[in-house]
């Protein structure tokens, strides 16, 4: 599983080198990195997802979940609220919970 996520961490790096404007290549690096136990790396993934794309909502979920992790919990809170404003149903399936 270790070298699976490793591979798809590299494979996201690359695509975002070819693809910058796409917010799914950040997305899934975050998805990736927070899958490694690497909170503060999927926190700036995530954030640059945010960045091309204001409104993915999974993206600010993601956040708020990452966030939570790194112990920053206002933060998390405030990311929960805006993954909640764009669409009321993020995140319910999960758990409905930011820990």
């Amino acid at each position: 599983m270790e070298r699976r996520v490793g591979r798809r961490v590299v494979a996201f790096q690359k695509y975002i080198k070819l693809q910058p404007d796409d917010p799914r290549g950040p997305f899934e690096l975050g998805n990736s990195l927070f899958n490694k136990g690497k909170y503060p790396l999927a926190v700036d993934s995530y954030r640059n997802a945010i960045k091309l794309k204001s409104d993915m909502a999974m993206a600010h979920y993601n956040l708020s979940r990452a966030l939570a992790r790194t112990g920053d919990t206002q933060a998390a809170e405030m990311e929960l609220h805006a993954a909640r404003k764009i669409d009321p149903q993020v995140g319910l399936a999960q758990g409905g919970s930011s820990n």
